[in-house]
């Protein structure tokens, strides 16, 4: 990997930090370790998350949800970050860590 996909990819993780989690997770970081790590997890402090980050132009693959490797029970999380502003990003999960979510939720809120 050359040094302006290290410095893209690093702008759509703090991205990712900035905009939407540090809010949630305020001690959240990028990992220092993503390059030796090879697992795929490239924020930490983000609780039960692990969080793999991919600065495409347009969306990235559904495939690259697999580079994740979470290990004790923790919920796979790709962020697809477009590098046109204009564009959403967008959130993907397996259906089985989607439907834990949704069941967590639903004991909290329900009526």
């Amino acid at each position: 990997m050359g040094k302006s996909q290290r410095e893209k990819g690093g702008r759509g993780e703090r991205k990712v930090l900035n905009d939407w989690l540090r809010s949630i997770w305020p001690d959240a970081h990028r990992n220092r370790n993503q390059f030796t790590d090879k697992r795929g997890k490239d924020l930490e402090g983000t609780g039960n998350l692990w969080v793999q980050v991919k600065h495409y132009k347009s969306d990235a693959p559904l495939s690259k949800l697999d580079e994740c490797d979470p290990d004790n029970g923790k919920i796979a999380v790709l962020f697809s970050v477009p590098t046109d502003r204009k564009k959403r990003a967008k959130v993907c999960l397996y259906a089985d860590d989607f439907l834990r979510i949704i069941q967590d939720i639903g004991v909290v809120y329900d009526d």
